[in-house]
Order: C-alpha cells, then sequence, then structure tokens
C-alpha cells in the first residue's frame, strides 16, 4: 500500500510498451517528484486529476465495491481519493520519488537504452 496527500496527474502514457504514469510534479514548496510507474497495462478507468490517493493491489476482482470484472490476467490496482475508487489493471507497479525535469518521464527508463539511468528512490513496489 502507499498513500500521499499530494496532488497527481496522468501523465504519460506509452501505447508502445503500454506503460502508464501518474505523476505529483513537484512544486515551489517540495522539491520533488512522486511517480506511480505501472507497466503491462492492459486496462484502466481513472480520472485526469487526483487529489491525494491510496494504492492498494488487490488480487479479487469483485470485493472492492467497483462491480466491474476487468477482462485481464493481471493484477488490480485500486486506487482511492477521498470521492472515487479507480482501477488500473497492470502486470506490477512502482512508486518513485525524484528531480526529473517536467518534461522528462520515467517511463523513458523503462526503454532497453536507458535501463542505467537514475529514475529516483523507489519508495514502494507491487
Amino acid at each position: 500500500m502507499f498513500k500521499s496527500d499530494r496532488n497527481f496527474r496522468l501523465w504519460d502514457f506509452r501505447v508502445s510498451h503500454n506503460q502508464l504514469l501518474i505523476r505529483s510534479p513537484s512544486t515551489r514548496e517540495i522539491s520533488t517528484n512522486v511517480d506511480l510507474v505501472f507497466w503491462g497495462v492492459e486496462f484502466m478507468s481513472i480520472p485526469t486529476a487526483l487529489n491525494g490517493l491510496e494504492i492498494t493491489r488487490t488480487e479479487s476482482k469483485n470485493d472492492d465495491g467497483l462491480n466491474f470484472k476487468p477482462p485481464s490476467n493481471g493484477s488490480m490496482f485500486l486506487i482511492e481519493t477521498a470521492s472515487t475508487k479507480n482501477v488500473v489493471v497492470a502486470a506490477g507497479c512502482k512508486v518513485l520519488k525524484n528531480t526529473l525535469d517536467i518534461f522528462d518521464s520515467s517511463l523513458e527508463g523503462f526503454a532497453a537504452t536507458d535501463q542505467n539511468r537514475d529514475l529516483g528512490e523507489v519508495l514502494a513496489r507491487f
């Protein structure tokens, strides 16, 4: 489980590798980004802006109160805010804390040519 009161936005999606980035960008008061990086994304139902969130991985497809069954074999990640329940079905997820520039994406590091690139501190891995 990972929980944060920061504001997050849908930041990047790479169709070629089914990768999703949800970012809480740095601000004048906070010097780091917090990135939620998903790979092997098969399904997502999520707004473009999330004000505070809690992410958990659930094994069951039906006990989360969402009343639907995603058509996949991936892991289901429940992303809850104070007012919504959202879902990403993917092979995995990492939460990273970094100082990447606003135009840099954590998804770049998943490409074979960028394996040695420092993407930041891993806060959680699912």
